[in-house]
């Protein structure tokens, strides 16, 4: 999609020699290009987000109790008119550039794909599910034996030392 996106739509320009903040076409197209790549990685983050309300193997449903939490809802709303905001309006503050009809279903199309993934990823057989499982320390303990907590505590354990005991270490 980066590189054949333009040639969809009849876009030319010199991925080398135009510039970005030009006046001529060959900028105006080069703009819309890079409008429409980025609209379609925020599109596929949104549904992304959708999608990952069912991590169940067994739970197909993205939909399913959408409107029983309606603070997601409002801020899944604002996130989605947010990006038509940035697009649309947002043009000379984010570098972008109105986009036509057509291409704004470019990019949902693109963006929706995010929503197959998540259901592809449901007929991986339960007997791979090893593979894929990290243990997470949900006791909340600070000695947990999950990849997160571990990692975590390498870094953060000499940080959370006070000033104190960091003098006495260093004698």
């Amino acid at each position: 999609m980066l590189y054949s996106l333009p040639f969809w739509f009849g876009i030319t320009y010199n991925y080398v020699n135009t510039e970005f903040y030009g006046k001529d076409q060959a900028s105006i197209n080069m703009t819309v290009h890079y409008t429409m790549v980025f609209n379609t990685f925020v599109l596929m983050n949104l549904f992304n987000q959708i999608a990952c309300r069912k991590l169940g193997w067994k739970e197909w449903n993205f939909v399913d109790n959408f409107f029983n939490n309606l603070y997601f809802f409002i801020v899944v709303i604002g996130e989605f008119a947010l990006q038509w905001f940035i697009v649309e309006i947002g043009s000379d503050a984010f570098r972008t550039t109105p986009l036509t009809l057509v291409q704004h279903i470019t990019c949902y199309s693109f963006g929706i794909g995010a929503l197959l993934v998540a259901i592809g990823g449901k007929f991986i057989p339960e007997k791979f599910a090893p593979k894929f499982a990290l243990a997470l320390n949900e006791a909340d303990n600070e000695d947990g034996n999950d990849v997160f907590t571990r990692m975590t505590n390498k870094f953060t354990k000499p940080a959370q030392k006070s000033e104190t005991q960091r003098l006495l270490d260093s004698n």
